[in-house]
C-alpha cells in the first residue's frame, strides 16, 4: 500500500515530522485524558503546593488541586476550541469565496 503524498512529505522532513508527532501526542493525551489522569480538576485532592511525585506527576496548586488533571482535561477543552473556529473559519471562508465566485468581486 502506497503512503499517501502529504503523509510522505511531512515525514520525510525531521522537523515536521517531530511537530507531526508533538500533535498526534497531544491529541491522544487529551482523547484519553479521562485513563491518564485519576483525579477530577476541580476537586481538592492534595496538600496545597505539593511537588511532583509518582500520585501528583506534575504536583498541586495552591488549593491543592492535581496539575495533571487538570493539564489533560484542559488540552480537551482547547482542541475543541481550536477546532471549532478552524471549522467555523473554513465554512465563513467558503461562503465567502462561493459568493464572491458568484457576484464577481
Amino acid at each position: 500500500m502506497r503512503m499517501p503524498t502529504i503523509l510522505k512529505i511531512l515525514l520525510g522532513n525531521k522537523k515536521a515530522a517531530f511537530g507531526l508527532a508533538i500533535v498526534v501526542s497531544f491529541v491522544l493525551m487529551a482523547v484519553f485524558a479521562p485513563l491518564l489522569a485519576s483525579n477530577e480538576p476541580t476537586k481538592r485532592v492534595a496538600r496545597p503546593h505539593q511537588p511532583p511525585s509518582a500520585e501528583y506527576v506534575m504536583g498541586s496548586t495552591r488549593m491543592g488541586h492535581d496539575i495533571w488533571a487538570q493539564f489533560t482535561n484542559g488540552a480537551r477543552i482547547s482542541l475543541m476550541v481550536g477546532f471549532g473556529a478552524g471549522l467555523l473559519v473554513c465554512a465563513l471562508a467558503i461562503g465567502i469565496g462561493i459568493t464572491a465566485g458568484y457576484f464577481g468581486g
